[in-house]
């Protein structure tokens, strides 16, 4: 018998006054209703047709406040109901101590369309062999990554990117609608209850499907389907502003604002470790668009601190020039293309850290007072070398980061997999 719905709840969007539910219904339309733990009447009710997502706003909340709620479905053509839960915090008011969960590359692989098909999957064997064997591997990272996230019971996670890819092709972009849909359901799926308790933030990576390289069409069918099934803040969701697109904002959190930025979308040339790409180590780019909202929106804060997310740096000084050119490097790279402006911006207006993925290790660099901060693989088993990242110090295990923002101090611990930390440092505000 078919789940009423085909994921478990994501929480996003969070306010000082209400949150994003997004539900998916499985293969027949639901009817649900979420209810608040403190109240007997249901907060929202909906419906939603089969296979669709729909966003439900509960608001009338109190700041800084957390509330368990429960989504009670009925199927529509039949009588059958199920009962989900979590829980989610309201944006914590300046003075308020909290912690937040980074996750990175986790890399979910979606199948080609071919495969599915019965008539034609015998062609293609040997790349299926290979498809399900990485996603086995890559779901049982994930699943233990989640299993650690929810014993800490953050406010939030952000996902530094590469959440999922095309697995057919290095780099590529999803080549249909359904393709993509898939690989963030699937997402979805291996996040599970994590992100029903806890509030979900996505940056984007090269890996998404929206890079600048990609045609129109093509990274349309990511767009979409990362809005439908990943409610990130938009252009009006916080004071700071941000992307109609969903794929650069900021907001404050008790001491802390976070900048979330998207190096790949607006990035126009290939970088795809390929010696036929045109894109170079010093050519990545935020855009005009987005670098002016980035030194407003740090020119603008008062919070204590201000800590950057982002896939990889905004300029790239890996192993080697191939290896530079795709965006290696971290720290190594504050110095390079345009992100000499943004580390300069970041110098001007005291951040403290700039948190980044793409690399798959765990690496800590400080320049000019600054970390550069890599949580990591939360999925990806491909570890990449000294030779092609420059980095000399850093630990090749997969595992996430906790962070924990108080008046005075952001504790950054680096966590294995298995739930042990065995790394941290403490940063003041610059």
């Amino acid at each position: 018998m078919p789940e009423l719905l085909a994921v478990p709840p994501i929480v996003g969007r969070p306010t000082d006054d209400s949150v994003t539910l997004n539900l998916v219904a499985g293969k027949l339309p639901v009817e649900v209703a979420v209810h608040l733990e403190s109240s007997r009447e249901a907060v929202v009710e909906a419906s939603i047709d089969a296979r669709g997502a729909r966003d439900l706003v509960l608001d009338g909340l109190r700041p800084g406040t957390e509330y368990r709620y429960t989504v009670e479905v009925r199927g529509d053509d039949y009588e059958r109901t199920e009962s989900l839960g979590g829980r989610f915090v309201t944006r914590r008011p300046p003075g308020s101590a909290f912690t937040f969960a980074l996750v990175s590359d986790t890399h979910l692989p979606a199948p080609a369309p071919e495969w599915t098909d019965p008539a034609t999957a015998e062609l293609f064997l040997p790349e299926i062999y290979d498809y399900l064997s990485a996603r086995l591997e890559i779901g049982t990272t994930i699943g233990k990554v989640v299993a650690r996230i929810r014993e800490r019971r953050p406010d939030f996670i952000v996902s530094l990117g590469d959440m999922v890819h095309f697995y057919r092709g290095f780099n590529d972009p999803f080549p249909t609608a359904e393709s993509a849909d898939l690989a963030y359901l699937d997402l979805r799926a291996h996040l599970g209850q994590a992100t029903a308790e806890a509030a979900f933030f996505a940056v984007v990576g090269n890996w998404d499907g929206e890079s600048g390289w990609h045609p129109e069409r093509l990274r349309r069918h990511a767009l979409e389907a990362r809005t439908r099934y990943l409610p990130n803040p938009g252009a009006s969701t916080y004071p700071q502003g941000g992307s109609p697109r969903e794929d650069y904002f900021a907001w404050r959190w008790g001491d802390a604002l976070l900048v979330t930025l998207n190096v790949a979308t607006y990035t126009p040339t290939a970088h795809t470790l390929s010696d036929d790409d045109d894109g170079t180590a010093t050519d990545w780019t935020l855009g005009d668009e987005q670098l002016a909202w980035l030194e407003s929106t740090l020119a603008a804060s008062d919070a204590a601190f201000e800590l950057i997310l982002i896939h990889h740096p905004v300029g790239g000084n890996g192993g080697d020039e191939l290896q530079s050119a795709y965006g290696r490097g971290g720290g190594r790279a504050a110095r390079v293309g345009e992100q000499a402006r943004i580390h300069q911006l970041m110098v001007e207006h005291g951040v403290e850290i700039f948190f980044y993925g793409h690399d798959h290790v765990f690496t800590d660099m400080v320049v000019d007072g600054i970390h550069y901060t890599l949580p990591g693989s939360a999925g990806a088993p491909w570890k990449f070398s000294a030779e092609e990242t420059g980095y000399e110090n850093f630990d090749d295990r997969s595992g996430f980061a906790l962070v924990h923002v108080e008046s005075e101090t952001v504790e950054v611990e680096l966590v294995g997999m298995d739930g042990i930390v065995f790394r941290s440092y403490s940063a003041s505000a610059n």
